[in-house]
């Protein structure tokens, strides 16, 4: 694993980025056997950090001695939300529910964001913690 964090960490260095990043990567299937995770890293990875306002002190060590500063930052990302994918799965909720015959009334469907309240209320969301490899 040091070598290809060697490898982000020397793309990130040296690859230029464009200047505004797609809000998707789009890669041939056929190419995937070829790629790394260093594949997908440029200049524009750093400005991620900056957003998140991590120490990038990490960056210029040897990966195989990345520490706490790493390990911050790493528990942060893994911490995030996936937002794109929530908001998609919130879109889908909403269109099979107004779809559905028994929602129909209009009266049923304003009761279903107090319904929606009260069961985040009852069951907090859960963390995804150990998804991301560190």
């Amino acid at each position: 694993m040091p070598l290809e964090k060697r490898n982000v960490v020397a793309n990130l260095r040296s690859m230029e980025g464009s200047e505004e990043p797609p809000p998707k990567v789009c890669v041939e299937e056929a190419d995937l056997d070829n790629k790394t995770v260093a594949s997908f890293v440029t200049k524009n990875a750093e400005k991620f950090l900056d957003r998140l306002d991590m120490d990038k002190g990490f960056l210029d060590v040897d990966p195989a001695t990345w520490g706490t500063k790493y390990q911050a930052g790493a528990r942060r990302v893994c911490g995030l939300l996936v937002t794109a994918a929530a908001a998609e799965r919130g879109v889908a909720l909403v269109q099979d529910l107004t779809k559905n015959p028994r929602t129909k009334p209009e009266d049923e469907l304003q009761c279903l964001p107090q319904v929606v309240v009260e069961h985040r209320k009852m069951y907090p969301p859960a963390k995804k913690y150990g998804h991301c490899a560190t």
